[in-house]
């Protein structure tokens, strides 16, 4: 008896999309921008170094896939038969388990995961798609008490932005590194230090890139173009 009132219980909790409507403005790319955890201060993607690209993306079907800061995930939304349009449950969610190259994207991948993926069953989350201050979409994610994920649309092609690894030689390095991805004017080159230093590469067609004046350790590269990211780690000696 206890066990058919347990299947009652669920199947009233969790529909799926056709059960009842959501918002179509759900199904699409988002990429994370900031993180609210209670009482401490909003977590902002851009402060993470190296830097990430976390993202969210959100199917037809409700099924999600994402990515944190080294790590990907996946998932589905159900949503809530007899709560509001924007009520929905998170009855699935798995991840990698990499380390990643700093605390600093330990830290934030773990407070992202969290809210995801929280030990709380039929936990239910809300959200709300509403125009952010630059006019763009900006989708909030939360489960009340100050929790909440931001997210604004992205157009990065995340089928492939993490599956290409960059390859950079000579590596270890003392004066100059070249790339095996050949890369346009427009792209953009980043090197990060474990201290957070970060300077922008201008292009070079020749495909070399100058770090003499560096000092010794490691660093992180992160190439960016109009469709993929690409990170490596750099050693200079």
């Amino acid at each position: 008896m206890k066990k058919l009132l347990l299947i009652v219980i669920v199947f009233g909790l969790w529909g799926n999309a056709d059960a009842q409507d959501y918002d179509p403005e759900l199904v699409n790319t988002w990429k994370l921008v900031a993180i609210d955890r209670d009482l401490l201060p909003t977590a902002y993607t851009t402060d993470v170094t190296p830097a990430i690209t976390p993202y969210l993306k959100v199917n037809a079907d409700l099924s999600f896939e994402g990515f944190g800061a080294c790590n990907s995930f996946t998932g589905s939304f159900s949503v809530g038969v007899g709560t509001g349009l924007e009520s929905i449950f998170i009855p699935e969610f798995s991840a990698t388990d990499n380390t990643c190259d700093s605390e600093s994207q330990n830290n934030y991948e773990d407070a992202y995961f969290w809210q995801l993926n929280l030990p709380v069953p039929l936990l239910e989350y809300e959200y709300s798609i509403t125009t952010g201050s630059d006019g763009e979409p900006l989708l909030t994610l939360g489960f009340g008490s100050g929790f909440y994920l931001y997210f604004t649309p992205t157009t990065l092609n995340v089928n492939e932005q993490h599956l290409s690894p960059i390859k950079v030689y000579p590596n270890p390095t003392s004066d100059y590194f070249a790339l095996s991805k050949s890369l346009t004017a427009d792209s953009e080159i980043i090197i990060y230090s474990i201290n957070g230093m970060q300077r922008n590469l201008t292009y070079n067609p020749t495909g070399q890139y100058d770090i003499s004046d560096l000092a010794n350790g490691v660093y992180f590269l992160e190439v960016i173009t109009d469709q993929q990211v690409f990170r490596a780690k750099v050693v200079k000696r």
